[in-house]
């Protein structure tokens, strides 16, 4: 299988790349390009997609076979630091965490090129998150303003605020994953160290539960949540204390904590649970890629990479 790995390096140096795994090893390496800090990757309708996160200079990129096809640079976005691609609107979408918009970007997929057409839609706070549903909405995630924005999207990509979902105060909601069914919303909060479970039709929280095994005075923030291919377990990444929570999926949605193990390095970011069930982290700090076996919560290798923090399988 192969991963997509991004981090916050800059020219010349190697900063986004493919990346061969067989069996929770790291077995080769395929294309590479030096983009300008990529903090986040994507992918659909055939291409991958990076969001550079470079303070006030933010950039779209878009790859198709290892090729850079090509760039748009973004103003007015500060620390653009997520972005989620929709196939049926031919759009990609920013969370800016330090100017508090999302910026979406149309994408003529014939050409693989940006239209240079931008919408700008502006929040306050800090977005540090955007999820797509399959039934045109699009949720951010506002950590400063300690709420879930939905909007409706309509044929052209275009956003109207539906409503908000309030995830209670100084919790800061960080990064979101649906359920299969896309029935429930889960939400992982940087401040609190807690996964909230909310019912995206009625809002409804139906649970709160702690990333931690007990409560700590240590420095914690939670950072990326993912679920298992089967979506039976549900991983959680504490930044600080470098360890990755595991819940066991109820029938209803609900969790259960099962264990804690270590993330392989230090401050994972992003993470994904590959088809095969080896948990592949992004450790920015450590500047590791590495893979922890699911099963055994061991960790299987590593690569070293600087101040990695995207990461997806294609």
């Amino acid at each position: 299988m192969n991963l997509i790995i991004s981090g916050y390096g800059r020219a010349p140096d190697k900063t986004i790349g493919l990346y061969e795994v067989t069996r929770g090893r790291f077995t080769g390496h395929g294309w590479s390009d030096d983009a300008d800090a990529p903090a986040f990757v994507c992918k659909g309708d055939g291409f991958v997609f990076a969001a550079s996160e470079t303070g006030t200079h933010s950039a779209y990129y878009i790859y198709r076979d290892g090729k850079r096809l090509d760039c748009i640079h973004l103003e007015g976005c500060a620390a653009l630091c997520h972005i989620a691609y929709s196939p049926k609107h031919k759009t990609l979408y920013g969370a800016c965490y330090g100017s508090g918009n999302i910026r979406s970007a149309s994408v003529n997929v014939s050409d693989g090129c940006f239209t240079g057409d931008t919408q700008d839609y502006v929040q306050g706070g800090r977005v540090h998150s955007v999820l797509l549903t399959g039934a045109d909405a699009l949720y951010a995630a506002n950590i400063a303003q300690d709420c879930v924005y939905v909007y409706g999207v309509d044929n052209t990509g275009s956003l109207s605020l539906s409503h908000k979902i309030e995830t209670g105060k100084g919790r800061g909601p960080r990064h979101m994953s649906f359920s299969a069914d896309e029935r429930l919303l889960y939400v992982i909060t940087e401040y609190s160290n807690e996964i909230l479970v909310i019912e995206t039709e009625t809002k409804r929280m139906i649970q709160v539960i702690s990333t931690l095994p007990e409560p700590t005075k240590e420095t914690s923030h939670c950072s990326a949540l993912c679920f298992s291919p089967g979506f039976d377990k549900l991983y959680g990444a504490n930044r600080f204390t470098d360890t990755i929570a595991e819940f066991d999926v109820a029938p209803d949605g609900t969790l259960q904590r099962s264990r804690w193990f270590g993330c392989g390095g230090h401050i994972p970011r992003h993470m994904t649970v590959l088809s095969d069930g080896i948990i592949a982290v992004c450790n920015q700090e450590s500047n590791s890629v590495d893979l922890i076996d699911a099963v055994s919560g061991e960790k299987t290798d590593t690569l070293e990479f600087y101040r990695p923090a995207g990461i997806i399988e294609i």
